[in-house]
C-alpha cells in the first residue's frame, strides 16, 4: 500500500479508540457508575441473594438503554422474590399453618427465639470477659500441698494406721465377717510392722472385686487361696444343695452325715474359713451355710 492508505488507515484506528473512550465515558455518565459510594450504600440494603443476582445481570448493560436495564433487573428481581414467598408458603403448609396469621405467629416465635439466643450467647461471652482467672500455685506451694492431697498407696496407709497407739486404727475391722476386730499379726524381728504380703503383687489381684480385696486383707489371704475357697464353695452347693432354704429343726434329724469340706476350704484355718463362707452367704452365691461351718 501507499504512504497515503497508511497514514488513512493510522488515523481510522486512533478515532476508533476515541470514540470507544467516548462511548465508556458516556456509558459510566448515564448509568451514574461514578458515584461508587452511594452504589455501594444502595447496594448494602438489598438482600445478599438479590446483590448478587445484579451482579451478574450488569454484563448484559451494554446492550441496554440505563431506563431499559433498570426495567430488566426489577422484572428479574420481582420475579426471584416470588419464587422465595412460594417456597416459603409450601414450607408453611408442610408444617400445618392454614392461615397467614399463623405463619405470621411463628414467624414472630422464631424472631424471639433468635433474639433471647443471641443475648444469651452474648451475655455468656461477657462473663467469660469479666471472669477473673484464678493464679497458678508456685512450685513451693505445690510441693507443700502434694503431701496432702497425693494419693497414698494401700499398704502403706495400712502400715500407718496399724502405727497408731491409739483409737482402733491398731484393729482391722471386717464389715462383711460377723462385724468381728481382727488384730493383725506382727513380725518377730520388727515388731512394729505387719509380717503380711502385699496382695497387689499377686496375679489374681485383677479378679477380685473391691469388698474380696478388704477380705483378703483382713484375713490375711492370697487372692489364690481365697479363689479356690469361693469355688469350692460355689461347686459344692450347686452338687449337694447348699442353694436350699436352712431345714427345720425336724428336718435336720433326717439328714445324712455331714460331707467333709472342700480341699480348699480344709486348707484353711477355722477363722479364715468361717470369714470366707461368711463373705460367700452375704454376697448371695450360697443360700445357705454349710453344715460343718455351723
Amino acid at each position: 500500500p501507499s504512504e497515503r492508505e497508511l497514514k488513512l488507515q493510522v488515523i481510522q484506528i486512533y478515532n476508533a479508540r476515541l470514540s470507544e473512550r467516548e462511548r465508556r465515558k458516556t456509558f459510566l455518565l448515564e448509568r451514574d457508575l461514578l458515584d461508587y459510594r452511594g452504589n455501594q450504600a444502595r447496594d448494602a440494603q438489598r438482600d445478599p441473594e438479590e446483590r448478587d443476582l445484579i451482579q451478574r445481570m450488569r454484563l448484559f448493560a451494554r446492550f441496554h438503554t440505563p431506563k431499559e436495564h433498570t426495567a430488566f433487573l426489577e422484572t428479574v428481581l420481582q420475579a426471584k422474590r416470588l419464587r422465595k414467598e412460594i417456597a416459603q408458603l409450601q414450607r408453611y403448609r408442610m408444617m400445618g399453618f392454614e392461615s397467614l396469621a399463623e405463619c405470621e405467629m411463628y414467624e414472630m416465635d422464631k424472631r424471639r427465639r433468635e433474639y433471647h439466643a443471641s443475648a444469651k450467647r452474648l451475655s455468656d461471652q461477657e462473663n467469660e470477659m469479666n471472669q477473673v482467672p484464678e493464679p497458678a500455685l508456685s512450685a513451693a506451694q505445690v510441693e507443700l500441698l502434694r503431701p496432702k492431697y497425693a494419693p497414698e498407696n494401700r499398704t502403706t496407709a495400712r502400715k500407718r494406721r496399724r502405727k497408731e497407739p491409739d483409737g482402733d486404727a491398731n484393729k482391722t475391722t471386717d464389715k462383711g465377717i460377723r462385724g468381728k476386730q481382727i488384730t493383725p499379726k506382727t513380725d518377730a524381728t520388727n515388731p512394729t510392722l505387719p509380717a503380711e504380703p502385699d496382695i497387689t503383687t499377686q496375679p489374681q489381684y485383677p479378679l477380685l472385686s473391691s469388698q474380696e480385696v478388704l477380705l483378703c486383707e483382713a484375713m490375711e489371704m492370697t487372692p489364690k487361696q481365697y479363689l479356690e475357697a469361693k469355688r469350692g464353695l460355689i461347686q459344692e452347693s450347686l452338687t449337694g444343695g447348699l442353694l436350699q432354704s436352712s431345714p427345720s429343726p425336724e428336718q435336720e434329724k433326717e439328714l445324712p452325715t455331714p460331707k467333709p469340706p472342700p480341699e480348699a476350704i480344709y486348707k484353711l484355718d477355722v477363722e479364715k474359713r468361717n470369714g470366707v463362707i461368711d463373705f460367700v452367704l452375704r454376697a448371695g452365691w450360697i443360700a445357705a451355710k454349710p453344715n460343718y461351718a455351723q
